[in-house]
């Protein structure tokens, strides 16, 4: 990544921030230090018939292949649609497992 796209980035990142929370970030420094104290969740959105353990594989290795900084807390989700193996809950992997379709019969 070139350093004048870096700029375009944090710039990105800061309208995103405060449409999200309603203000601006102050300094790139502030936003280094939130991104730190907050966990990185990695979400895996699943759509198939049959949801095998081999999910837990794939996130596993995504994660890995991030190089999260050490004291960095990562938080695993699955969202699925289809018949989940019970391996997936057993494990206990996922921090979060969602049901697409009884999510959308929530709202």
């Amino acid at each position: 990544m070139r350093f004048e796209s870096r700029g375009t980035l944090f710039r990105e990142f800061d309208e995103t921030f405060s449409a999200v929370f309603g203000r601006r970030t102050s300094s790139r420094g502030a936003v280094l230090r939130m991104l730190a104290e907050a966990p990185l969740s990695v979400v895996e959105i699943k759509r198939r018939k049959e949801i095998g353990s081999g999910v837990m594989d794939e996130v596993k290795a995504k994660v890995d292949a991030l190089g999260v900084p050490r004291g960095l807390s990562v938080r695993t989700a699955l969202v699925y649609d289809g018949k989940l193996s019970p391996a997936i809950e057993s494990e206990r992997y996922f921090d979060f497992i969602v049901d697409a379709k009884a999510m959308l019969r929530e709202v």
